[in-house]
């Protein structure tokens, strides 16, 4: 008796991968506005990022982020950092602020 082979459906094979993409950027058939559009959206963040001034407190936290960085985030000294951000930044707003009646001190 024959042994029949059952017909099963091929499986797709995936596309081929292109080693000319940028990395992080999936090569597609699309046109380029969608990346173009990206660029654009990034750069206009960037451009409003600067324009517009950064808060005080948001300040602080990136200077506090940036001492525990520099010590390797060991616990425990997270008041310390705040504490030292606080002080070096309203330094640095007393120092770049003219004086509030005109006058120098």
């Amino acid at each position: 008796m024959a042994h029949r082979q059952r017909n099963r459906p091929k499986q797709p094979t995936p596309p081929p991968v292109s080693t000319d993409a940028a990395p992080g950027r999936e090569e597609s058939s699309e046109p380029d506005e969608p990346a173009i559009a990206s660029d654009i959206t990034v750069l206009s963040d960037s451009l409003i990022r600067e324009s517009v001034p950064i808060s005080r407190e948001r300040r602080i936290e990136q200077a506090a982020y940036r001492l525990a960085q520099q010590r390797g985030f060991e616990p425990g000294h997270e008041l310390q950092d705040w504490l030292q951000a606080e002080k070096q930044i309203d330094d640095e707003l007393s120092s770049s602020a003219p004086p509030r009646d005109g006058m120098s001190l």
